[in-house]
């Protein structure tokens, strides 16, 4: 639909002049003030702020047995300095036995039934050693090196199969001594891409290559340990991790097969557990277990706990993680707006509204990203399909029922189409907007009765490319952290959208080269630049 909008007096083009500046000066002031007033809490260059989330359902329906969480232990690179639990109807209790190396949290049911628990721990990560990480320890007695040399059920390794015993010999044959034998260990456990599988056309885990390396390691009489952690990067999915360490000079000594890492790791690795590999150790494993690692704004968690102020409520960062995972994608979703408008103004494209192609890009990057482009094709297909049996005049009103009604059934059947041929729609395809498909179907329909099929396929083009970039701007998630440090900065992004109706220069489409990017008009119309596309 096309709107005739009344062109900006000289007096209005003043005042949005104005207007413009003074947005400009009061973000200025307000950034400043803010920089100033939180700038002592700023952590040092390269430091970082880590939360590893941990949700987990208990099953104590047939025994009351306690659970043993594991903690992160602090490294010299990495110190766990907030920590926040809600346990409904289990007793907390923390425990650290330094002798055998456990951090846990043990939770104990008060009675049988099912469990919440939700745990919180905010990691600082700095790149500059807060301790030694080289401190001796004492030899160990002949009971622990009788433990750290012997099989162990509970990494479900036996040190007297054959094949372990071959490969071993092997090594041993080429190896000058101890120390080189236990790099040529290292070497086969890295570079073997089916090590500890049983199957040889399967691909290999860091915890298969961590059990295959201190069996050899143990056969030949080298104490070894398995190690459970995590490492602090970022990543979609994440997954707990696992190396191993070796006792020599007194001292153990750390080894990732997986990586390659012989004898040093890098300064992001964290430890949780030694021995065992499970976070979570209970007599039934958890009915459901979530665990997420995220990296956060700097120093938002190093900052002291004063007494509050009113002054705090312009202070974002004091807000709950998901409070600040929502509020940072509506402080982006301005400026997928101002990236819409200026493709509009200065470039010269006319995609289908303001909001839509950034709502499609979130659309996109908040499901599953190949399903839900799959999805957005049929639906348009199926929709604009579905044109040619409405008739050419009908009112807005039940002309909208009819296009809401067809995109809803359209994006029904294109779920289970996916799921029939086993592609993964995933239940978070259908949050894929309704409401903006349905409104880019009906401006479909529009152009397509105002100005042919044309127009209306150059201009879903358009909408599509916009929202391309912005979904590449939806991704870079320091942006949005540093919005939520920050929200002043969108008075900026007020003074902008008030200038581009200022512009009335060439935009990009008006070159030469580009011209082909215009847009054609419809034989007998003439563009008055007053028209705004709904």
């Amino acid at each position: 639909m096309v709107r005739k909008i009344r062109a900006m007096s000289d007096n209005e083009k003043h005042k949005v002049k104005q207007l413009i500046f003074m947005l400009f000066i009061l973000g200025s002031i307000l950034l400043v003030i803010k920089n100033y007033y939180y700038g002592e809490f700023s952590t040092a260059a390269g430091d970082q702020i880590w939360t590893l989330r941990i949700e987990a359902v208990l099953d104590k329906t047939d025994e009351q047995s306690p659970v043993y969480i594991a903690r992160p232990f602090n490294t010299s690179h990495v110190r766990t300095i907030g920590e926040t639990t809600q346990h409904p109807g289990l007793q907390l209790k923390r425990i650290t036995t330094p002798n055998s190396h456990k951090k846990e949290l043990v939770a104990t049911p008060t009675q049988k039934g099912f469990y919440q628990l939700n745990i919180e721990y905010k990691l600082h990560f700095t790149p500059v050693a807060i301790q030694s990480s080289n401190v001796k320890t004492a030899e160990l007695t002949p009971e622990q090196r009788q433990h750290y040399l012997s099989s162990d059920p509970d990494l479900n390794m036996n040190m007297n199969m054959p094949d372990l015993s071959g490969i071993l010999k092997k090594l041993n044959t080429i190896a000058a001594d101890k120390n080189d034998l236990l790099r040529r260990i290292f070497d086969y456990t890295h570079k073997r891409t089916n090590v500890g599988q049983r199957n040889k056309k399967e691909q290999t885990s860091a915890l298969a290559r961590a059990r295959v390396m201190i069996a050899l390691c143990r056969l030949s009489q080298i104490p070894a340990r398995l190690v459970t952690g995590f490492v602090l990067k970022e990543q979609k999915d994440f997954n707990l991790h696992y190396w191993v360490q070796t006792f020599q000079d007194n001292k153990w000594v750390s080894h990732d097969p997986e990586a390659g890492y012989f004898a040093s790791l890098p300064k992001t690795y964290v430890t949780t557990r030694f021995e065992t590999p499970d976070l979570i150790q209970s007599k039934f494993p958890p009915v459901d277990l979530e665990m997420e690692l995220i990296k956060e704004p700097d120093a938002m968690n190093l900052r002291p706990k004063n007494k509050p102020r009113y002054i705090d409520i312009l202070d974002l960062t004091r807000l709950s993680l998901d409070t600040r995972d929502s509020l940072s994608v509506l402080l982006l979703l301005p400026l997928g707006a101002l990236l819409t408008a200026f493709f509009r103004h200065l470039v010269g494209l006319r995609p289908y509204g303001i909001f839509t192609p950034p709502l499609l890009a979130l659309a996109v990057l908040y499901s599953e990203p190949v399903t839900t482009i799959i999805t957005f094709m049929i639906v348009i297909a199926l929709s604009i399909t579905g044109r040619s049996f409405l008739p050419g005049s009908m009112s807005r009103s039940p002309r909208l029922t009819i296009v809401y009604t067809l995109v809803a059934l359209s994006l029904v059947l294109c779920v289970s189409i996916l799921d029939y041929f086993n592609i993964n729609a995933g239940g978070r395809t259908i949050l894929l907007p309704v409401v903006i498909l349905a409104n880019l179907v009906d401006g479909i329909y529009s152009t397509l009765d105002d100005n042919g099929i044309n127009i209306a396929m150059r201009r879903l083009g358009w909408t599509v490319l916009i929202a391309f970039f912005c979904f590449f701007l939806f991704r870079l998630d320091w942006l949005g952290n540093w919005l939520i440090r920050y929200p002043e900065f969108h008075l900026f992004t007020l003074a902008i959208a008030l200038w581009f109706p200022l512009y009335k220069g060439k935009t990009c489409v008006d070159l030469k080269f580009c011209k082909w990017m215009k847009e054609p008009l419809r034989p007998g119309k003439k563009n008055s630049g007053n028209e705004v596309m709904d």
